[in-house]
């Protein structure tokens, strides 16, 4: 929230495609040739939007180092989150994606008090609020779903070209070069 979403989201999604590559590879997968350069050019693809981000720095938002910082956490988070979800069976359903839902809740439940922060959000943002929801469950399902019928090293790279979509958007509402 305090960073530049067009340089976090990248930064975050090429930390753990390579946490996710190299775990698929490392444990057998063999995706050939043709998909190892595709590999190798999603990855060059998110680095280039993630080196894109020309800004100047602005009153109030978290300084490069941070912001760098804050976005590696979050790509060993992702990256470990798709390896950890990739390992669950299918006997396991859509279970996976409830519970990776419900384990945030339940920690926000207790954080946000001490916090002091509302527990609800704001009534003006529950529609977007709840789109955001929706859309990252529906997200969730279907990147369970390939990864369990595909190679983790072959799906964590296109599922990870997510933030061009991102740097569009905090361009378009953030107004973010």
């Amino acid at each position: 929230a305090a960073g530049r979403a067009s340089v976090v989201a990248p930064l975050s999604a090429v930390g753990a495609a390579v946490i996710q590559v190299l775990w698929g590879l490392a444990n057998g997968e063999e995706p050939g040739g043709v998909a190892l350069v595709g590999i190798v050019l999603a990855l060059v693809a998110i680095g280039v939007v993630a080196g894109s981000a020309d800004e100047p720095d602005t009153a109030g938002a978290l300084d490069r180092r941070a912001e760098i910082l804050c976005g590696l956490g979050a790509a060993i988070g992702f990256g470990f989150y798709l390896v950890l979800i990739s390992e669950t069976s299918d006997g396991a359903g859509l279970w996976t994606t409830v519970a990776a839902r419900v384990a945030p809740v339940v920690v926000l439940l207790v954080v946000l008090p001490l916090l002091r922060r509302p527990l609800l959000a704001p009534r003006d943002t529950l529609p977007l609020v709840t789109l955001s929801g929706i859309t990252d469950a529906g997200a969730n399902a279907l990147l369970l779903i390939a990864v369990r019928r595909g190679l983790l090293s072959v799906v964590a790279p296109v599922a990870n070209l997510y933030p061009a979509v991102t740097v569009l958007l905090a361009r378009a509402f953030g107004h973010e070069r």
